[in-house]
């Protein structure tokens, strides 16, 4: 996750904000300390743009209208 955040020029507290995570959240869920549930994995692929894991979590995850 840490690799393609970076690749995409995202910093950490950017990724966690527009994702709607925790920045302490995210930095200990890169550094394989911390889970994250499946709907904020689902919003930290769209943000990074994993599109492979996001259409992976699509059926798993209900999006609220904004």
């Amino acid at each position: 996750m840490r690799e393609a955040r970076l690749a995409r020029g995202l910093m950490l507290k950017d990724a966690a904000a527009l994702a709607g995570v925790d920045s302490g959240a995210l930095s200990r869920f890169e550094r394989g300390q911390e889970h994250v549930s499946i709907g904020a994995l689902y919003r930290l692929a769209k943000v990074i743009g994993l599109e492979g894991l996001e259409r992976e979590l699509a059926p798993y995850v209900i999006e609220r209208a904004s």
